[in-house]
């Protein structure tokens, strides 16, 4: 079950990875818990990408 997962990681401490994924507003959370590493934006230029090494590359 993956908000399972998410809340252990969450709740464990886990380091989050080094990238962005950005969806649209509303899709930022599961279960009411924020997913790690997504951002929720209007921009529809960054909606569906993801950025990795702090914005370096783009995908």
């Amino acid at each position: 079950m993956p908000s399972l997962h998410i809340s252990r990681a969450a709740s464990n401490g886990a380091a989050p990875l080094d990238f962005t994924l950005y969806v649209p507003a509303g899709f930022g959370s599961l279960a009411g818990a924020k997913i790690p590493n997504v951002e929720e934006t209007d921009d529809p230029g960054r909606i569906f990408t993801a950025h990795f090494a702090g914005g370096q590359e783009v995908w």
